[in-house]
């Protein structure tokens, strides 16, 4: 069985596999934060407050996009206690990995924001 910090392995490798691949809408606007994750700048040099407000706020609009095409997706999440990260978003079919890894930046960027790392 895979520790937690294999899942976060295996997610952040994915994630990053998957933006560089064009994968991801919108892509533009969250190249800080993924050239962060691929060992980059820290998001909170590259970005001021404003702009984190910016990708934030595009997480959530395309996020709320993937809402409304799978109104049903968190329904019925499978009861299992296996090693897939992305097992809580099934019910997204194909764009489960987008999801999760919309979910997971604008998770990050808000406790970010809200703990004061960005300037003005």
């Amino acid at each position: 069985m895979q520790t937690v910090f294999d899942k976060q392995d295996l997610f952040l490798a994915q994630m990053c596999k998957d933006y560089a691949l064009g994968k991801i809408p919108h892509k533009d606007i969250f190249k800080p934060y993924f050239d962060w994750k691929s060992g980059g700048p820290l998001i909170y040099i590259s970005v001021n407050k404003s702009e984190a407000y910016d990708i934030i706020q595009k997480a959530r609009d395309v996020l709320y996009d993937f809402y409304e095409m799978y109104p049903d997706s968190y329904k019925d999440i499978p009861l299992s206690n296996n090693d897939d990260p992305w097992l809580e978003y099934t019910g997204f079919g194909k764009d489960k990995y987008i999801v999760s890894y919309l979910e997971a930046l604008e998770n990050e960027m808000t406790n970010l924001l809200v703990g004061g790392f960005f300037n003005e």
